[in-house]
């Protein structure tokens, strides 16, 4: 999988997901073009350096391989030392892979500012280990400007050990520059945080809580083992924050299947629901008694004629609908939004299939389909209860085809 640098989907994308999924992530086009600069060895003569990374969860104390990895490391330090990295964020978490950060800051805003991209050293020596810290790119091998990642466990195929790797990862495997030395209790802490799929930056899985990164600062060498300890009695403080977002997070979900558990429990019995659902629509001027029910429960009335090809299951059909609940409430209707469902009939619940298979094309029906031939216990939180009995008004437009 690449580790590209994520940005908005009309900018860069950091970490590709085919180290997890086999597969690369897409991603948008590189930087502009900027060469990348020749490797000279940072200013520190010190063959390691420290900094601290100052989070909301914790601190995390990093050890900077400056005689492996001079133009990352020297790099990193540019953008400590300028502050680019306070109040950033942790944007991108996937708990068996990695954590992303270093280019978005509060609301997701893309950071500006970035300097030109470098010489990618991914031949170093150092290893994607759990714990080593690398920099993250674009496909383009020398595509790195300030983001970074920390692998959660080891990623060796990052380390593009042989040649069908390394061309899926775009000639080049990822540079570490360094390794946590303190507080990786505060990364598995943030590794376990709830996410959600972000759209502003394709999707990727982003902690629905912002995890902050504070401030980032270079530590003395006499103080390393001082920051290290303070970066280990951290994590407790990180395991809270962690608990806390799991527990917010399992109350919400708790809430809303009860409020579904509640809702269902309103519609009543599958009996009451048919009943309740012959009621509406004979308050809707529909004679009901036209009707027939077929031996799965769902039953139909046509209500126009229509002269078209009638579907098989394989056939794409378009078609337009609305549907409500027993109760009259209405969940969904293409007539309001304009766009007929254009969709593979052997896809769509029992109920539908059954019932779009003996229409002809043109034609129009009234259905009522049990929760069996819908969408069962499960329902379709937050619209459709479990075990709802469902009333649609269906026209079939068009037999598409196959």
């Amino acid at each position: 999988m690449n580790l590209s640098t994520v940005r908005k989907p009309a900018g860069l994308f950091v970490l590709f997901a085919s180290v997890l999924a086999g597969s690369a992530f897409g991603q948008d086009a590189p930087p502009p073009a900027a060469a990348a600069p020749e490797a000279k060895a940072p200013e520190a003569a010190a063959k390691t350096v420290h900094v601290v990374l100052s989070t909301n969860f914790g601190d995390i104390v990093l050890e900077l391989d400056a005689e492996k990895a001079p133009v990352s490391v020297a790099n990193f330090l540019n953008y400590v030392d300028k502050g680019f990295y306070n109040t950033t964020l942790f944007h991108r978490v996937m708990p068996n892979f990695m954590i992303q950060g270093g280019g978005y800051g509060a609301g997701l805003i893309e950071k500006s500012g970035t300097d030109a991209a470098i010489k990618n050293e991914w031949q170093n020596g150092l290893k994607n280990v759990r714990g080593a810290i690398a920099m993250a790119r674009t496909r383009l091998p020398d595509s790195a400007t300030a983001q970074f990642f920390i692998n959660t466990v080891d990623n060796p195929r990052l380390d593009a050990t042989d040649e069908a790797t390394k061309q899926s990862l775009g000639g080049a495997g990822y540079a570490v520059f360094g390794k946590v030395i303190g507080g990786m209790g505060v990364v598995d802490a943030i590794k376990g945080v709830p996410t959600k799929n972000e759209p502003s930056i394709g999707f990727q899985p982003t902690p629905i809580e912002p995890v902050v990164i504070e401030k980032v600062s270079r530590v003395a060498s006499d103080k390393v083992s001082e920051a290290v300890a303070q970066a280990e009695a951290s994590v407790e403080k990180g395991n809270a924050e962690l608990k806390r977002r799991n527990d917010a997070k399992k109350a919400i979900e708790d809430a809303a299947r009860q409020r579904v558990a509640d809702a269902a429990k309103a519609l009543g019995t599958p009996d009451e629901q048919f009943t309740k659902a012959m009621d509406w629509l004979k308050a809707k001027g529909v004679d009901v008694s036209a009707g027939t029910k077929s031996p799965s429960g769902v039953w139909s009335l046509e209500t126009k004629a229509g002269d078209g090809a009638i579907p098989v299951p394989t056939d794409t059909i378009k078609a337009h609908y609305s549907g409500w609940l027993a109760n009259g409430s209405k969940f969904q209707s293409s007539l309001d939004t304009g766009e007929p469902l254009v969709y593979p009939l052997n896809q769509l619940v029992p109920g539908w299939v059954e019932g779009f298979g003996s229409m002809k094309a043109g034609s129009k029906r009234w259905l009522v389909i049990p929760a069996s031939m819908a969408y069962g216990e499960q329902g379709r939180p937050p619209v459709i209860p479990g075990n709802a009995t469902l009333i649609f008004e269906v026209e079939l437009l068009e037999v598409v085809g196959k």
